[in-house]
Parts: structure tokens; C-alpha cells; sequence
């Protein structure tokens, strides 16, 4: 961050946005075309907005009006694209591939670099539905990452180890999550003692993948009435990537990690007269993680 009295983030400290001001990242407070986004636990955003898709966006440090409160460190504000009298699109594409990128030294000695793919993609346009009066702006982006995939070593019991263990199950409870457990191919890791039993394991290597896959879309609207100047913003997000025990991924223990989630705003600008405007802005926002319930955050703020 290169704004005056701004620190980048250090590791291990909790929030977003890094030090502004001397205060802690958590302190910091984000909006999205005049609406809160931020988290209900530790601070940080929770809508992730396209890039292509921000008109402005700029960094309150310190001495904000009253109607930016929330935070006592910094403001992020985001402004995002409204259609206009004539049609607008773009299209992009961000490619890193391996076949890209030099090898380093480590690399050499193995001969073969490792995988690392990444793609972002995406589309926008925007323009009038009614010339003046009624506008629409829509953007898409796609975003996917693969790494190389890892592979730990567990030791396990080999065949003749599981019948032995079978044996000495209590119940068929303990049988059913004995037969979860992948078999190791041989008995190269000696034996273990359950019981005073020696059971014969093996180390068995398994395959961890690493990638990810994530969409966004943005729809805005925004409407002239006379002395209303009406706007909707709609805001999706949807992140998908494996999940598994790092220790033993095989494909009964791998699971998906998801998480995303959306946001609505409507926004009202009601010029009452020359001297007096009024600003109404009402959102709604829910976002489904992988470790927490459902969390549904609905705010209005009218000024």
C-alpha cells in the first residue's frame, strides 16, 4: 500500500486492508456502492467484486463523515459501473501456465517443473434500455487454479493387518470404520502392537489434488423518475476446491470446500429541492462458508 500513513498486512495479524492510520487491520471498514460489506466476526469483506466492474474506488484514511462510521481505521469504498446512453462491453482473459515460466534451480535438478495453472476470464457490457431514463451494466468472470498435486505416505495395515484387527473388533461398529481404511500394497513398515497383537503395516502413498474453481457475476441497474435517481445492484459469488485430510486423501475421506454468497442493494437519491437531497441505501447480503452456519446480514441506512 503506498497511501500516506498506510502499512501493508503482516502475517498473523487478524482483519483486512493492512495498518491505516496506526490502528489494526481489524479497525478497517469496507462498502460497496454505499453499503456495508463487511464480515459479522473479524473484519475484512465479504462480497468479492469484479475488477473490470469498478467505476471508482477510493481509500478514506482518516477525518470521514459521520455517515461513514462503523470503522475507526480505514475505509475501502467501492463504486461499481452503471450503462449509459450508448452500448460498452470488454472481454479479458489472464492466463499463468507452467509452459510459461522459467524453471528454477530446484527445478532443473528434478528435471520437470511443477504445475501452475491459473486462468482468469471474463465479460462485461452495459448500456440503455430506454435512452435518459433506464440503464442495465452486467459482468462475468471465471477463475480457476491447479497446483501440483501432493502425495503423502501413511502407514496403514496391509491385508492380512485388517483381517487381524477385524478379529479383535468389539462390534460391528468398530468393523464398519475399520473398512473405510484403504490397505497398504505391503509390509514394508514393520509391525504395530495393538493389544499385545503385532499388526503388519505398510506405507501407502496417496494423491492430494490442489485446485480451485470460483464465478462471479454483477447485474446493475439504475433508473431516472424525475427527482428519483434509482439504482439495483446484484452481486454472486461461488468458490469450489477439494477437501480432504491432508494426511490421508483418499477419495472416501475427500469432501468439497465450498463457500460464496450474494448481495442485493437498493439505493434511492431523492432530490426534495434545490438545498435538500436524500440518500436511501437497504441491503441484504448471506454467505455460506464451509466452517460456520448460514449468516444473514440485512441493513438499511437512510441519510
Amino acid at each position: 500500500m503506498f497511501a500516506p500513513g498506510t502499512t501493508t498486512q503482516q502475517g498473523g495479524v487478524l482483519g483486512s486492508g493492512g495498518s491505516i492510520g496506526g490502528t489494526r487491520p481489524r479497525f478497517n471498514g469496507f462498502n460497496i456502492d454505499g453499503v456495508e460489506d463487511n464480515k459479522l466476526d473479524t473484519n475484512g469483506p465479504t462480497q468479492p467484486v469484479i475488477q473490470e466492474s469498478m467505476a471508482e474506488f477510493t481509500l478514506l484514511t482518516n477525518q470521514f463523515s459521520a455517515d461513514n462510521g462503523h470503522s475507526a481505521g480505514g475505509l475501502f469504498n467501492i463504486v461499481t459501473k452503471s450503462g449509459t446512453n450508448s452500448w460498452h462491453g470488454a472481454g479479458w482473459w489472464f492466463d499463468r501456465n507452467r509452459n510459461f515460466d522459467a524453471l528454477d534451480n530446484q527445478q532443473k535438478a528434478r528435471g520437470h517443473q511443477d504445475r501452475f495453472d491459473y486462468n482468469r476470464a471474463g465479460a462485461s457490457a452495459g448500456g440503455p434500455i430506454l435512452k435518459n431514463r433506464l440503464f442495465i451494466y452486467g459482468a462475468y468472470e471465471f477463475q480457476n487454479e491447479g497446483l501440483a498435486a501432493s502425495s503423502p505416505s501413511v502407514k496403514l495395515p496391509t491385508a492380512d493387518g485388517l483381517n487381524t484387527l477385524n478379529s479383535l473388533a468389539h462390534d460391528d461398529a468398530v468393523r464398519n470404520i475399520l473398512k473405510q481404511f484403504p490397505v497398504a500394497p505391503g509390509n514394508d513398515a514393520g509391525t504395530v502392537n495393538v493389544n499385545g497383537t503385532a499388526i503388519p503395516v505398510g506405507n501407502l502413498t496417496t494423491v492430494a489434488p490442489s485446485y480451485f474453481n470460483e464465478n462471479n457475476y454483477i447485474v446493475n441497474g439504475d433508473l431516472t423518475l424525475s427527482r428519483h435517481q434509482i439504482s439495483t445492484r446484484f452481486l454472486y459469488d461461488r468458490f469450489r476446491a477439494p477437501d480432504f485430510n491432508p494426511s490421508l486423501p483418499a477419495p472416501q475421506f475427500l469432501g468439497t470446500f465450498a463457500s460464496g454468497g450474494h448481495k442485493a442493494i437498493i439505493s434511492d437519491t431523492w432530490t426534495i429541492s434545490s438545498r435538500v437531497i436524500n440518500n436511501f441505501h437497504t441491503s441484504y447480503s448471506r454467505s455460506v462458508g464451509p466452517r460456520s452456519s448460514l449468516l444473514v446480514d440485512s441493513r438499511t441506512s437512510p441519510t
